[in-house]
Order: C-alpha cells, then sequence, then structure tokens
C-alpha cells in the first residue's frame, strides 16, 4: 500500500492541475466570447463604434492571457485566434456587416475550441 502512496499522490496532483487549467481557459475565453456575440450584434445593428470598440477589448483581454495559453496550448489555434481578429479589424474598418458577423462568430468558435482543448474528457486524454 505504501508504493502506491507516491504515484497515487502524483496523478491526484496532476488531475487537480488539468482541471484547474481548464477552468482557467474557459474563465478566460468565456468572456472574450460574450463581448464578440455582443460585437457582432452591434455591427448588425449599425452600431460600428461600439462594435470595433468591443473587438479592441476582446483583443486586448486575449492578449492578456495569451501568455499562459501559450504554454497549455497548440500554438495553431491560437495562430487561427489571432489571424481571425485581423480580419475581423478589417472588415470593421471596411464596414462589411455580413464578413464581420461571420469573423466574429468564427473567432468566438474558435475561442471554444482552444477552451474544449482544455477540458479533462476521454477524447482529450486518449
Amino acid at each position: 500500500m505504501k508504493n502506491l502512496l507516491i504515484p497515487g499522490s502524483i496523478l491526484a496532483l496532476l488531475l487537480c492541475a488539468s482541471l484547474w487549467n481548464a477552468a482557467v481557459v474557459e474563465e478566460h475565453t468565456q468572456p472574450c466570447r460574450a463581448a464578440l456575440e455582443q460585437s457582432a450584434a452591434a455591427a448588425e445593428a449599425g452600431d460600428w463604434e461600439r462594435a470595433m470598440d468591443l473587438l479592441s477589448q476582446t483583443r486586448a483581454a486575449w492578449e492578456e492571457g495569451k501568455t499562459w495559453l501559450h504554454i497549455v496550448t497548440a500554438h495553431d489555434e491560437l495562430g487561427k485566434a489571432d489571424e481571425l481578429f485581423a480580419a475581423a479589424a478589417c472588415y470593421g474598418a471596411a464596414r462589411e456587416r455580413a464578413e464581420f458577423c461571420a469573423a466574429a462568430s468564427e473567432l468566438a468558435v474558435q475561442m471554444e475550441v482552444v477552451a474544449a482543448l482544455q477540458r479533462l474528457t476521454v477524447r482529450n486524454i486518449l
């Protein structure tokens, strides 16, 4: 029984660290996703100033937590998010409503993908 104490403790510690990481990533991406939905809604309503302001705030919040995300998640997924931020900003500057809303929605989905990759699921374990 004593032989299992150390390995069991290590596994418990790793489980706790995984659950904590998933919560941190979810806590970071969820407000960003909500802000992107609000930004798309503002663009849909023709309020481009609010849409661009929300997009800018979301990008700043995303960049703030990016160091941790670079440590724990695939860089390809983060690169896709950066590309979508740039595309949304371009569409917003050009006042292209449909393209902006599509880019903002795709960006929100990409953030969900980043969060989903960190969740403790059978798919992620295997």
